[in-house]
């Protein structure tokens, strides 16, 4: 997988986030995704990692233009949508299992990244905020 496959991804998931069918399969490719970028980042040169890191810099971007649009379409304003989705209410028992052990995986993925680089470096991983993203409908 590569950065454009992240970004057909997201895409694919904003466009159409009702037909989210196995909460599980997303956060599986997510988790992979991610692994595959932390390798390419760890084996980067360091300018190969400016050129990853304004990338995913330019990704983050989209994607929050993106969410306010789609706030939007649910008649929300962002900061409610993202309190929607915080909420473990609006979720059944095994989708918020299933987000914190994903959200587990992800903090020990970026521990790992992190050790790998043992701090040397002067481009670090930016801090990745995963939130209970799951939509209502796996309630």
């Amino acid at each position: 997988m590569n950065i454009n496959d992240l970004k057909t991804f997201m895409n694919e998931i904003l466009d159409n986030p009702e037909g989210i069918t196995d909460i599980n399969a997303v956060m599986d490719k997510s988790l992979a995704i991610y692994r595959d970028i932390s390798e390419q980042f760890l084996s980067a040169s360091p300018s190969e990692r400016e050129k990853l890191v304004e990338t995913l810099t330019e990704i983050s971007r989209s994607f929050e233009a993106r969410f306010d649009t789609l706030a939007d379409k649910m008649g929300m304003t962002k900061e409610e949508l993202l309190a929607s989705m915080q909420d473990p209410r609006n979720y059944s028992p095994e989708v918020l299992e299933s987000v914190q052990n994903f959200q587990t995986a992800v903090d020990k993925e970026k521990k790992l990244i992190l050790s790998k680089t043992n701090g040397n470096e002067t481009i670090k991983p930016k801090k990745l905020k995963v939130k209970n993203t799951a939509p209502r409908a796996f309630a």
